[in-house]
């Protein structure tokens, strides 16, 4: 079992983020901001948003290796067989 770095940031956004986007402290408040920035997110079973940080920077616009278009790739079947 792989065991993160401190520096890694977690996969969803922290309470202490969610507080800073949303300028809101209550769970409700802060679920209802967040769908009217249409930054996607749903509702854990104790009523606090779950964002995950991929859906986040994807609604804002940031560009991640997961969204980048991939290089072209060699094409192998040129190759001649030796």
């Amino acid at each position: 079992m792989d065991i993160p770095f401190k520096s890694e940031k977690p996969i969803n956004l922290t309470k202490r983020e969610l507080i800073d986007i949303t300028m809101k402290k209550r769970k409700k408040s802060q679920l209802n901001a967040l769908l009217m920035m249409g930054i996607p997110c749903c509702s854990r079973p104790d009523g606090s948003p779950l964002v995950s940080r991929l859906a986040f920077e994807q609604a804002m616009g940031a560009t991640t290796s997961l969204t980048r278009s991939n290089k072209s790739q060699p094409e192998f079947g040129s190759l001649k067989d030796a």
